[in-house]
């Protein structure tokens, strides 16, 4: 990995360094804001990530957001995908789709639905281009 310079003006270090001193924050922000501010000192990643106990992946992370989003997005930026990254397999229409057809008579030769004959009847009735059986549970499970 490269090393990526961070450079913080003076109101940013004021505002990191207010962070990491109050303690009114999350923890997540709270180390963000720490390896901000150690990386602005010239650390090098593993030096930072023994100090603060996060992996070398972490800082790159961290020092990658601040360079490409700025410093304030990367503090209050949240854990997993982002909003608009990937699509639901699942809109509202489609749940409803599959509510409607849990209810209905499941098909000649079974007894019951189950996930995977769901996941494939959604697939043969076009309502979505591909869903697995772990998504039709997910649903499901959020309808009940």
């Amino acid at each position: 990995m490269t090393k990526l310079e961070i450079h913080l003006s003076d109101d940013e270090r004021q505002e990191l360094t207010r962070i990491v001193s109050s303690g009114n924050h999350s923890a997540r922000r709270i180390r963000r804001a720490q390896i901000l501010l150690r990386s602005s000192d010239g650390w090098t990643d593993e030096a930072i990530g023994a100090a603060l106990g996060v992996s070398r992946q972490t800082v790159y992370t961290v020092r990658k957001q601040a360079l490409g989003d700025g410093v304030a997005a990367s503090l209050n930026r949240k854990a997993g995908r982002k909003a608009g990254q990937v699509a639901k397999v699942l809109d509202g229409v489609g749940e409803a789709h599959l509510v409607a057809l849990t209810c209905s008579e499941p098909p000649a030769g079974h007894e019951r639905w189950t996930l995977r004959l769901l996941a494939e009847r959604m697939v043969q009735l076009e309502y979505v281009p591909a869903v697995s059986h772990e998504t039709v549970r997910q649903a499901l499970k959020k309808t009940n």
